[in-house]
């Protein structure tokens, strides 16, 4: 009996550790794909790498792009400058983005399972699938109401239902990403907009925008009038 109990306690503490390098590592790669991939740069190491794949090059840049446009129209307010916009599209995660995720967490955590937990791999590729899915959906659930966007995503292009409410959550959230927006040039943060956590790993949480600095030079800006 005393073994039963030694080996349970013991599962348990795997799982919970588990749990944690899960949401670590995806934490750290939501930023990282927020800050390099979605705020890219055109001319930039990653993005030449990226374009010359057919497999990224078509979602990189609709990735990208409609991210620096979703920017462009999104006002001190954090309202779209318009209910049919361009920059709107930057406003979800499509299913691309959800193999993506697959794919890329996969190639991290099944070898870290194989050394550390050793875990079945169906049973933690199951649950990279379903944590996947479960990260777009609650992006493409929260990120327009962040924004009060009418615009909808439906289930053809990305994980979506439009009838639970997710306010709540948002409104948790809105502080974090709302300081994303407003601030400008080398001092911007807060990249992690479900995931938090991996902003302040970093020094990347802006809790109060300055862009004194930026605003020198940008003077026609939004934020610097």
């Amino acid at each position: 009996i005393n073994k039963k109990m030694v080996n349970d306690n013991l599962l348990l503490i795997k799982v919970i550790c588990f749990v944690l390098v899960f949401y670590i590592i995806s934490s750290l790669l939501e930023y990282y794909i927020h800050k390099n991939v979605m705020h890219c740069d055109v001319n930039g190491r990653l993005n030449k790498i990226l374009k010359k794949s057919i497999l990224t090059r078509m979602t990189f840049f609709d990735l990208c792009e409609n991210h620096i446009n979703h920017h462009k129209e999104v006002k001190p307010d954090m309202k779209l400058t318009g209910d049919k916009l361009k920059g709107s599209k930057g406003l979800f995660m499509r299913w691309d983005c959800v193999i993506y995720e697959i794919i890329i967490l996969s190639i991290i955590l099944i070898p870290i399972n194989h050394f550390v937990f050793k875990f079945k791999i169906v049973n933690v590729f199951i649950v990279i699938i379903i944590a996947s899915l479960f990260w777009c959906y609650l992006w493409n659930k929260t990120h327009p109401q962040m924004h009060e966007s009418v615009e909808k995503i439906y289930i053809n292009e990305g994980p979506i239902e439009h009838k639970t409410n997710f306010q709540k959550l948002t409104n948790m959230l809105l502080d974090n990403h709302k300081n994303h927006h407003l601030q400008k040039g080398d001092k911007k943060g807060n990249y992690n907009i479900i995931l938090l956590g991996a902003d302040e790993w970093l020094n990347k949480n802006v809790t109060e925008v300055d862009n004194t600095e930026y605003c020198k030079t940008h003077k026609s800006e939004h934020v610097c009038k």
